[in-house]
C-alpha cells in the first residue's frame, strides 16, 4: 500500500460522516453570505452600517446590517449549526440545523442544501423587520 491508499484507510475508519455533513454546510452557508455581501449588495466602498465577518473558532460568519446581526454558527461539541438574528436589546435562534443519518434537518424538516440561497433570503429578510 501506498501513502494515499493508508491515508484514505485510515479516513474511512474514522470517518463521521454526520460531522462532515455539517461542517460541509457552514462552510456553504458561509460561501453563500460572502457572495451576497459581495456581488448582490456590491457596494463600491465600505460603509459602517454593513459588514461581514468570517469566524473560525466557532467556525461561521456573522452579517451585520445597521444595528442587526444574522449569525451563522457551528457548535463544534454537538455539531449542530445555530442561525440567529441578534439586535443591540436582543438576541433571537431563527433555526437550528443538524446532520443526523446523512440527513440534514431544520426547524421546517429537511435542509436541501442546494437550496442554501433561498433558505438565507428568508434569514436575510428578518433583518428588514
Amino acid at each position: 500500500m501506498d501513502r494515499k491508499e493508508i491515508a484514505d484507510k485510515i479516513r474511512q475508519s474514522i470517518i463521521d460522516k454526520d460531522k462532515e455533513l455539517i461542517v460541509d454546510t457552514v462552510d456553504k452557508l458561509t460561501d453563500s453570505i460572502t457572495r451576497f455581501y459581495a456581488f448582490d449588495i456590491a457596494l463600491k466602498a465600505e460603509y459602517s452600517e454593513l459588514s461581514r465577518e468570517v469566524t473560525f473558532n466557532p467556525k461561521g460568519v456573522k452579517f451585520n446590517y445597521k444595528n442587526t446581526s444574522l449569525i451563522v454558527l457551528l457548535n463544534q461539541e454537538d455539531y449542530k449549526i445555530t442561525v440567529s438574528k441578534k439586535t443591540a436589546d436582543d438576541e433571537t435562534v431563527l433555526d437550528e440545523i443538524v446532520a443526523n443519518n446523512g440527513k440534514l434537518t431544520c426547524h421546517d424538516g429537511e435542509f436541501n442544501i442546494d437550496e442554501v440561497d433561498d433558505y438565507l433570503a428568508k434569514c436575510f429578510a428578518t433583518l428588514l423587520d
